[in-house]
């Protein structure tokens, strides 16, 4: 029985992740632009551009050496970029302040594993939320 539910709940969050839906006030090429953009940065040990692209409030909570040592950590493990194999765009409210958000999930394929990146956006297109698995 428990079978079936795992079942059913795995097939319920890949049809959410297969499917954009693209926050109204917001544009889908440039939320997969400006995510493919930051991971690219990441990959090419460009810290600083990284942080630029985020909003200010977002970037003094982040320092650049937490940054480095997230990202370094974790193309130790997964290798060279090969190609990005999913891209789904979907949004998030913030409860306290009712603002909605664009969240771009980014799945990339390297030399030796996945790496899955979750991106949140405000509608200027900084970024003020990164994820890296």
């Amino acid at each position: 029985m428990r079978f079936k539910y795992l079942l059913l709940a795995l097939f319920v969050f890949l049809g959410a992740c297969s499917s954009n839906s693209v926050p109204e006030g917001f544009d889908e090429e440039q939320l997969t632009n400006q995510a493919k953009q930051i991971i690219e940065y990441l990959q090419d040990a460009q810290y600083t551009e990284v942080l630029s692209l985020m909003r200010e409030d977002v970037r003094e909570m982040l320092p650049l050496e937490t940054l480095k040592d997230v990202a370094e950590t974790k193309y130790a493990v997964v290798g060279s970029f090969e190609k990005y194999s999913q891209v789904a765009i979907t949004d998030t409210k913030d409860p306290a302040s009712s603002e909605v958000y664009a969240v771009v999930i980014v799945v990339v394929e390297y030399t030796e594993g996945k790496g899955t990146y979750t991106l949140t956006f405000d509608k200027d297109l900084r970024c003020v939320g990164l994820y890296i698995k």
